[in-house]
C-alpha cells in the first residue's frame, strides 16, 4: 500500500511556489515516498550570502579646518556607504572634535550578519565602533587643528667647521628634530650633505592638507616631503664658506670676496656665512655682494654693526639671498638718514637678531620703509625691525601734488611671510604750506608698521606701529595704523596700531585694499580723526577694508574672530553684514 499524504497549499503559497520553481527550477523529494520517486514539494535552492570581510572604510578623510566634510565612503567590493557629521559644518571649524556615523550597505552576495563588534577601521579617528551584525558605524576623530601653514624651515644649514645641528629653529606651528648624511661630527668643506628632518606640529595644527614639496629650507638644492608628511629632505650641495669679521677692514674684506668669487646656479646657488665678532662701524653701501647671482649669505655672530654714513648699511641684489640669523646681531641705523636700513631687490629671511634706530627722513619727496625696504619677497621668523619714515614739506608746488610716508618698519613691494618675530614703526607725512595750492593737495601716510604692495601671509609675530598725516591745509589721509597691505591673510599673531589725520582715516589696525582673510591672531587698532570730521567709528578703529565705498570693523577681533572679505557684504550705509559695516 502506498503511503499517501495530503498536503493543502493556500492559493498564496502556491504562486510563491510557482514563482521560486521559475526562478531556481529545483524539486525535492518527499522522503518516505515511494524511495523518493513520488512528485513532492518543491523548494528554491537560496544562495548563501558571504559575511563583510574589509575591515578599513576607505574615503573618510580626517577632519582638517577649512575643508568640505564628505558625505560617502570610497565603495569597494564588499559595500557602499554614506557618511553624516557631527557638528553639522559645511566646513570643518578650528579646534573642534568631529563624530562621522557611517552607514553601510552590503552588496549583492555579501552580508553584515556575522560581522563581529567594532570590527572596522577607519585611518586617523581616534576610535571606531559598531555593533554586532551592524554596519553603523561612529568614528570619533581629534579635535581639528589648523594646517601647518609655515613653509620655511629654519636653523638648518652645513657650515664649513661647525657642529652639525640636530634640532630645527621651532616655529610657532611646529618643532622637529635633524640627522645628517654622511654623519660627520664637523662639517667638511666641499663636501654634499643631505638632511632628514622630522617635524612635530604644535597643539592646535596639523600636517594633514600640507601638500608635497611644501617646505623650504634656505641653501638647499633640493627640498621635498610628501603630502601630509612632516618628513622633509633637503640636499645642500656643500657647506657654507665662513667669513669671519672683527672690524672695519674685514667687513669690507668678506664683501669683496663674496663679490668676486664668481656666480652659482639656480639649483647650486655659493653660500657664505658671515660671523661678526663685537662692534663694528661700517660705511654706506652699494652693491654690497656686488653683481653676482645665486648667492646666499647668512649673517650671524655677536655685536653690532652700526652705519656711520647716510645710506643702506646692506644692498641685496636681484637673485642674491640675504638670511639674518643671530639673537645677539644688532644692525644699527641713523637717527637722520635719507633711506632705509637695509636695501633689498632679491630675497631677504630675517630668523633672528635686531633692526634698529633708522629714520627714513626727507624733505619734498616720498619716503619708504625706516627699517627694511623689500622690493622682492621678505620672509620674518624671529628678531625685531624698528625704525620711522617721515616726509616733510612747507609747501606744495601745484593742486595735483602728494607726499607720502610708507611703512615705518618695513615697506614691501612684492610678498611678505611673517611667522614671528616683531616689527614696531611709525610713518608720518606732514605740510605746513597755507598758499591756495596746498589746499588741493594730498598729504598721505601708509602702514606705520607695514606696508605691502603685494600679498601679506601673517602667521604669527608682533605687529605695532602708528600712521599720521597733518598739514595746515592739505588733505591728509592716514591708512593702516599696523598694516597696509594690497591682500592680507592672518591666521596668527597681533597687531595694534592706531591712525591719525585731520581729515581722514582709514584702519586703526589694519587697512586691506582687494582681499581680506583672517582664521587667527588679534587685531587691535583706534583710528582718530578730527572732531570737527566725525570719522573716528566710520572708518574702522581695527580693521577698513576699501572696496567700493568701503568696509570697516570697529571692534577687537579676537583670536576666534574669523573675517572675509570675500563674505557676503552689507548693501546700505550704515549696515552691518557678517562682521562688516558700510561706510
Amino acid at each position: 500500500m502506498k503511503n499517501t499524504i495530503k498536503a493543502r497549499i493556500m492559493p498564496t503559497l502556491r504562486l510563491t511556489a510557482i514563482a521560486l520553481v521559475i526562478v531556481f527550477n529545483a524539486v525535492l523529494p518527499l522522503t518516505g515516498c515511494d524511495n523518493g520517486t513520488t512528485p513532492g514539494v518543491i523548494f528554491p535552492i537560496i544562495p548563501q550570502a558571504t559575511t563583510v570581510t574589509i575591515a578599513a572604510i576607505q574615503g573618510v578623510t580626517v577632519p582638517v579646518t577649512g575643508r568640505i566634510p564628505v558625505t560617502s565612503i570610497t565603495e569597494n567590493a564588499q559595500y557602499s556607504g554614506t557618511v553624516t557629521w557631527s557638528p553639522n559644518h559645511s566646513t570643518f571649524a578650528v579646534n573642534t572634535q568631529y563624530t562621522a556615523t557611517i552607514t553601510l550597505t552590503a552588496k549583492t552576495d555579501n552580508t553584515l550578519q556575522g560581522v563581529a563588534a567594532n570590527f572596522f577601521t577607519v585611518t586617523g579617528a581616534a576610535s571606531v565602533s559598531n555593533n554586532a551584525n551592524s554596519g553603523i558605524i561612529t568614528a570619533i576623530f581629534p579635535a581639528t587643528g589648523a594646517v601647518i601653514t609655515i613653509a620655511a624651515i629654519q636653523g638648518v644649514a652645513p657650515i664649513t667647521g661647525r657642529t652639525p645641528v640636530t634640532a630645527i629653529t621651532s616655529s610657532a606651528q611646529y618643532t622637529g628634530t635633524v640627522t645628517w648624511s654622511p654623519s660627520h661630527s664637523i662639517f667638511a668643506a666641499s663636501t654634499q650633505y643631505t638632511a632628514t628632518i622630522t617635524l612635530t606640529p604644535k597643539p592646535g595644527y596639523t600636517l594633514q592638507g600640507v601638500t608635497a614639496n611644501f617646505f623650504t629650507v634656505a641653501g638647499a638644492t633640493s627640498v621635498s616631503n610628501a603630502a601630509n608628511s612632516g618628513v622633509i629632505t633637503a640636499v645642500f650641495s656643500q657647506a657654507s664658506e665662513v667669513l669671519t669679521v672683527t672690524n672695519t677692514t674685514e667687513w669690507n674684506n668678506a664683501l669683496n670676496r663674496i663679490a668676486t668669487s664668481g656666480n652659482g646656479t639656480y639649483s647650486t646657488p655659493k653660500t657664505y656665512t658671515i660671523m661678526v665678532s663685537g662692534d663694528i662701524t661700517v660705511p654706506a653701501a652699494t652693491q654690497t655682494f656686488g653683481s653676482v647671482s645665486y648667492v646666499a649669505v647668512t649673517l650671524q655672530g655677536n655685536g653690532k654693526l652700526s652705519l656711520n654714513s647716510q645710506g643702506n648699511m646692506i644692498q641685496v641684489g636681484n637673485n642674491q639671498t640675504l638670511i639674518i640669523d643671530s639673537a645677539n646681531l644688532t644692525l644699527q641705523g641713523m637717527a637722520n638718514n635719507n633711506t632705509s636700513l637695509i636695501y633689498c631687490s632679491g630675497k631677504l629671511e630675517m630668523r633672528n637678531g635686531t633692526i634698529q634706530g633708522n629714520t627714513n627722513v626727507s624733505q619734498y619727496i616720498d619716503t619708504y620703509g625706516g627699517g627694511v625696504y623689500v622690493n622682492g619677497n621678505f620672509t620674518m621668523s624671529g628678531g625685531t625691525i624698528s625704525g620711522s619714515s617721515r616726509s616733510s614739506t612747507s609747501y606744495m608746488m601745484n593742486s595735483t601734488d602728494t607726499l607720502n610716508s610708507l611703512g615705518g618698519g618695513v615697506y614691501v613691494n612684492g610678498n611678505f611671510t611673517m611667522d614671528g618675530g616683531t616689527i614696531n614703526g611709525s610713518c608720518y607725512s606732514s605740510s605746513t604750506g597755507t598758499s591756495t595750492i596746498d589746499y588741493s593737495s594730498h598729504v598721505n601716510s601708509y602702514g606705520g608698521g607695514v606696508f605691502v604692495g603685494g600679498t601679506f601671509i601673517m602667521n604669527g609675530g608682533t605687529i605695532s606701529g602708528s600712521s599720521n598725516s597733518s598739514s595746515q591745509k592739505s588733505i591728509t589721509s592716514s591708512y593702516g595704523g599696523g598694516v597696509y597691505a594690497n591682500s592680507f591673510t592672518m591666521t596668527g599673531g597681533t597687531i595694534s596700531g592706531s591712525s591719525s589725520s585731520s581729515s581722514n582715516s582709514y584702519g586703526g589696525g589694519v587697512c586691506v585694499i582687494t582681499a581680506f582673510t583672517k582664521t587667527g591672531g588679534i587685531i587691535y587698532g583706534n583710528d582718530a580723526t578730527d572732531t570737527n570730521k566725525n570719522n573716528v567709528a566710520g572708518n574702522g578703529h581695527a580693521v577698513y577694508y576699501a572696496s567700493g565705498t568701503g568696509y570697516y570693523r570697529n571692534n577687537t577681533l579676537g583670536e576666534n574672530d574669523s573675517l572675509y572679505s570675500a563674505s557676503p557684504l552689507p548693501a546700505n550705509s550704515g549696515q552691518t553684514l557678517n562682521g562688516w559695516t558700510k561706510r
